[in-house]
């Protein structure tokens, strides 16, 4: 679950309890309001009858308790009235066949009797309607509950709107955030987290900026450090290699067999670490966009037949076969020849190191448009899919897929560089791949040339 949905749901659920809560607490409240209403309406009703009935035995006045009784029959939830006097007999009701009888107390439910004094001992007495009562309680917190369910409804709206805008409030800034780190874990390090508010959020982006500024001066400063250092091998490596050559050539008098093969290993060696140079400063030229592509016509198969034909001793060792099957007639292209021999040699290369004896390797190229499509396809141990992501980052390896092919050594240059250098021409790469069946690396070629002399990647 997202995080924006967890804080809207939580946001809502806490809402929704709160309102339950007061919407509980505020009924139950109404309820015994109502109830002490009724209750203080009912007792002043009875102080009534009994002031009547106190003024009508001061002045005698029997037609005045009468006239009364009369009209409080008539009130709304009054079942009986009466005048009981101190010994006990019933003076006055409602009912006249109760007048002259013995008051004796009843337990019905369904009548509330609330007494008043009077004088001497006598009370006055008022029997309301319990059924009534009820009622009248009952339509009025129904009217309550549809206020407090109305109000709930509009509350729950104005909640869900509010905790969705919450949640979007704090997870927009954590979404710059992760795609930020996506974009620096990427390498794009000039990457700035936008993120204006003033909390712990924006602090923490404002940190953040602060890392990838930090990140990108020491890449600069590894880069530089990585030019240098490859700029002062070249020269004593050539040199080295050069003195090598002669004393194999036999310039420098005759050698042993021993001599001979130590020397052909330094050759060897020699050979590989300015492979390796090579690869470092085209790698630097990419990056610092410095990297040259010279378009010229060129013919993706002629460059692919030649490409083959020099690691075809490599995959001999393996008995991997190498196939072309770019048709003859896809016309020539725009495009740098050496640089689409470095790319081919790159992923080909690749291609041989991760596939088992007796495997094959096929360059193959078709026509979509305006571009060239071409695949690198290998019948290898194949590649993880949390890696693929990642293959084309200099010095990645698959480190425990290397393991189970011998030779699969290599500087994790090659994909980068040849990534970079098919950027150049216009294009684009991706791969497709599925472990212990093979991979293919698919890449285009604009036919008219995606880049031009000295053009700067």
């Amino acid at each position: 679950m997202k995080l924006r949905v967890k804080i809207s749901v939580f946001s809502l659920i806490l809402i929704v309890v709160v309102i339950v809560a007061l919407g509980v607490s505020l009924y139950f409240a109404e309820k015994q309001l109502i109830i002490k209403e009724m209750n203080d309406k009912e007792k002043t009703q009875s102080k009534g009858l009994a002031e009547v009935c106190r003024q009508a035995i001061i002045t005698q006045d029997d037609l005045l308790i009468v006239n009364y009784m009369s009209k409080i029959k008539e009130a709304e939830g009054v079942v009986y009235a009466m005048y009981v006097s101190s010994l006990n007999n019933i003076v006055t009701h409602t009912d006249n066949s109760f007048i002259g009888q013995e008051y004796k107390e009843t337990k019905d439910s369904s009548v509330r009797n609330v007494r008043s004094p009077v004088l001497q001992g006598g009370n006055a007495h008022l029997g309301f309607s319990m059924k009534y009562r009820d009622e009248k309680i009952g339509e009025t917190l129904n009217k309550t509950r549809n206020l407090i369910l109305s109000v709930a409804g509009v509350s729950v709206g104005i909640g869900v709107i509010g905790s969705f805008l919450l949640a979007l409030t704090m997870t927009g800034p954590i979404k710059k955030l992760v795609k930020g780190a996506g974009l620096i874990g990427e390498g794009k390090l000039d990457t700035v987290i936008d993120v204006k508010s003033k909390d712990e959020i924006g602090n923490l982006a404002q940190e953040f900026n602060r890392m990838a500024q930090r990140l990108k001066e020491i890449e600069k400063m590894k880069e530089d450090f990585m030019s240098s250092v490859t700029h002062e091998l070249r020269s004593p490596m050539t040199a080295v290699k050069g003195y090598v050559n002669l004393i194999l050539d036999g310039k420098a008098g005759p050698m042993s067999e021993k001599q001979r093969e130590y020397l052909t290993i330094v050759r060897n060696n020699t050979a590989r670490l300015g492979r390796f140079i090579n690869d470092i400063l085209d790698l630097a030229k990419i990056e610092a966009g410095m990297m040259e592509i010279k378009p010229e016509p060129m013919s993706v198969r002629e460059v692919a037949n030649e490409i083959l034909t020099l690691l075809k001793a490599i995959s001999d060792q393996k008995n991997i076969k190498l196939i072309v099957d770019v048709p003859e007639s896809i016309p020539q292209i725009m495009a740098d020849r050496d640089r689409i021999g470095q790319i081919i040699t790159n992923l080909v290369g690749n291609s041989l190191k991760f596939t088992p004896d007796g495997g094959s390797v096929t360059v193959k190229g078709v026509e979509e448009g305006e571009f060239l499509k071409m695949a690198i396809i290998d019948t290898g141990i194949g590649i993880p899919k949390e890696y693929i992501g990642k293959i084309f980052n200099k010095f990645e390896q698959v480190s425990e897929h290397k393991q189970k092919v011998k030779t699969a050594k290599g500087t994790g240059l090659g994909l980068a560089i040849a990534r970079g250098l098919i950027i150049g021409h216009g294009g684009k790469i991706w791969i497709e791949s599925e472990v212990d069946k093979g991979t293919t690396f698919f890449f285009t070629l604009n036919k008219k040339g995606g880049g031009k002399d000295g053009v700067r990647i």
